[in-house]
């Protein structure tokens, strides 16, 4: 449902689908081309904990971040970046810290 009927925005490393909802959510998908599950769990961690840091200021919307294959040349601080690039561009929230 939110692939179809959501928006999406692309980065170099993160794709974001995202719709409006009562409540905040997030999901994550890693592909197996990644690497093998400590490598994929890796960036889910990496990436769960960027956006506990924002979620305070984050509107209530369903959000589900892909974690593509050219997030392996990236570190956290770009994938950092990329996160609050799409919030702000996206409008889903006010100011990042």
């Amino acid at each position: 449902m939110l692939f179809r009927k959501g928006c999406h925005f692309k980065g170099y490393a993160l794709h974001f689908y995202y719709r409006p909802s009562p409540r905040r959510r997030v999901g994550f998908a890693v592909p197996k081309k990644l690497g093998n599950a400590v490598i994929r769990n890796r960036f889910k961690r990496l990436i769960r904990e960027i956006y506990r840091q924002r979620r305070s200021c984050i509107l209530p919307f369903d959000i589900i971040i892909l974690i593509k294959v050219q997030a392996r040349d990236s570190d956290a601080a770009a994938l950092a970046k990329e996160v609050d690039r799409f919030l702000t561009t996206c409008g889903l929230i006010e100011s990042v810290e």
